[in-house]
């Protein structure tokens, strides 16, 4: 992986992964190669190398680069490469500023030995319309258009089902027994110069409404709670691609008259008593590397309204600060759905051409907890839950220190997360051979036990199968002002069958050697355990 700046908007990179082996990247089911580059190195389906540079303008970027791709899987013949692409997207405003245009445009040349190739222009323009009437309503309206441009020639690409017995050669007329999809060259396509044009839009509206509790109690003095409903719309007409070349999802875009709908709900508190947090700097850009948003230089304003003073607790998303008073999210919830009215009906689909009830539920009620879940609810022929994700994250209330050098990415701080996970078996991709379908349990937990020992344990437990797939064990050395750590990690697993050691140590102020066996504070991913003192953004 490489990185270098050749000016300050303007950026040549190179990302490498090549095995002499096909097979052997399925027995690395951890990343060895520099920070954070790389994981499911065993699931690959192909190894990607790329080298390009990127140009960064105002509300846009330009890329050029060239991608190789080896094939893992199938015959590296068919492998199908951009040699080479240029991508230019960005947004402009219109003049008045009522509307505002999304340019997205992609020209690339895909090779291969054997199979299409040829050259694609894509374009995406787009226009967005939003509007806002007074305090009561709100929304916006696009229109844009999918264009490709094609200039293609070569022979078809068939795929040969597994199982079968398909001739190979030379010689000419060996059979093997395909275990995998192989590809074989079918005949001529059409070839030569092909246009298409999708149109289509969207357009969504919402309110908000809401209501304040003045509690004036000694900690919480105000309570609000809005519910804020949606509907969105999404038309694409039908149009037939079938004669088009197929690269990539550029080249296929469904037809679509879909509407979703639904509401947010949340609940805000307003304390009345000072919140300790993080000192920040005068200018944290420049202490922790991050590049500001497109809002940067506007005040935000609290729930309540009214801009906050100069104390926004950046450590903290569900935080903010004004007049001397603290606002918290205590909780959110989405209810959606989605209804398409081109939906053909079926008789195993029943009656209803609607998608799952989907929730989504975060509930924050102190800086020491956090909840989160997904549900999905079926609603048509067989009505059930679909899908359940649930997650609790808890860290002790003295779990406040951090250390004051760089620690990269080392853990830091006591913690318990439990996660829940279940997918009802008829509404998988492929029906579960076992009899609970999907449930699995995974739990997360470190603790400092003294100034120079801390201890991790993390079981996942997989009830389908009524069996552990893993669990992991750790211990950690460390000084008792969070200067250095060294960290050992044991992890016993199923699938792979196997036994892993991990180790790392990290030194304050400097970096680190090895693999971190713990992973991350749930709270610091979450910006709730205190700053990052790193140079780099997320380090």
């Amino acid at each position: 992986m490489m990185r270098q700046h050749l000016t300050p908007d303007l950026t040549a990179y190179g990302n490498t992964v090549l095995a002499g082996d096909s097979l052997y990247l399925r027995e690395m089911d951890v990343w060895t190669l520099s920070r954070g580059f790389g994981n499911n190195f065993g699931s690959l389906r192909n190894a990607p190398s790329d080298l390009g540079i990127v140009d960064e303008f105002e509300d846009g970027f330009a890329r050029l680069r060239g991608t190789w791709r080896q094939d893992l899987i199938q015959d590296q013949r068919f492998g199908l490469q951009q040699l080479p692409q240029l991508w230019v997207t960005g947004r402009r405003d219109l003049p008045g500023g009522f509307a505002y245009v999304d340019y997205d445009t992609e020209a690339v040349n895909y090779w291969r030995r054997r199979g299409v190739q040829g050259m694609r222009l894509s374009l995406n323009p787009k226009v967005t319309a939003p509007w806002r009437w007074g305090d009561y309503l709100y929304g916006y309206a696009t229109a844009g258009i999918w264009g490709n441009f094609y200039d293609t020639s070569g022979h078809e690409v068939g795929v040969v089902p597994v199982g079968k017995l398909f001739n190979f050669g030379p010689p000419l007329g060996k059979q093997v027994l395909v275990f995998n999809n192989g590809l074989k060259s079918g005949g001529l396509t059409q070839g030569g110069l092909n246009a298409r044009g999708i149109p289509y839009l969207q357009t969504g509206i919402a309110t908000e409404l809401e209501r304040v509790w003045e509690v004036n109690g000694s900690y919480i003095e105000k309570l609000k709670n809005t519910i804020e409903p949606f509907v969105m719309y999404n038309y694409t007409p039908p149009i037939s691609q079938s004669s088009m070349p197929l690269f990539d999802e550029r080249d296929r875009i469904n037809a679509r008259s879909m509407i979703v709908y639904g509401f947010t709900t949340r609940l805000y508190a307003r304390t009345n008593l000072p919140t300790r947090t993080t000192q920040v700097p005068e200018n944290p850009d420049v202490e922790s590397g991050a590049v500001r948003s497109a809002d940067a230089g506007q005040t935000p304003e609290t729930p309540y309204g009214g801009e906050t003073d100069d104390r926004y607790d950046n450590t903290n998303a569900m935080v903010s600060h004004s007049g001397g008073n603290t606002t918290h999210e205590l909780f959110a919830m989405t209810l959606m759905q989605a209804y398409d009215t081109n939906f053909e009906f079926t008789e195993n689909q029943g009656d209803l051409a609607l998608s799952d009830v989907q929730g989504i539920f975060t509930l924050f009620p102190t800086s020491i907890v956090s909840l989160g879940s997904q549900l999905d609810y079926d609603p048509r022929t067989h009505p059930g839950l679909s899908f359940a994700s649930i997650e609790m994250n808890l860290q002790p209330p003295w779990n406040s220190e951090r250390s004051s050098l760089y620690m990269g990415k080392a853990l830091q701080g006591s913690f318990l997360q439990v996660s829940y996970n279940y997918v009802r078996p008829q509404n998988a991709v492929t029906n579960s051979t076992a009899r609970n379908g999907s449930q699995f349990l995974a739990v997360r937990t470190y603790y400092d036990v003294l100034d120079r020992l801390g201890l991790y344990f993390a079981p996942n437990y997989d009830f389908a199968s009524g069996r552990a797939l893993s669990t992991q064990y750790g211990v950690r050395l460390k000084s008792p002002c969070n200067c250095w750590a060294f960290d050992t990690g044991i992890t016993d697993s199923f699938n792979p069958n196997e036994v892993q050691v991990q180790v790392q140590l990290t030194l304050g102020g400097l970096g680190s050697v090895g693999q971190s066996p713990f992973g991350r504070n749930p709270f610091t991913v979450m910006g709730l355990a205190g700053q990052s003192t790193g140079v780099l953004p997320g380090y």
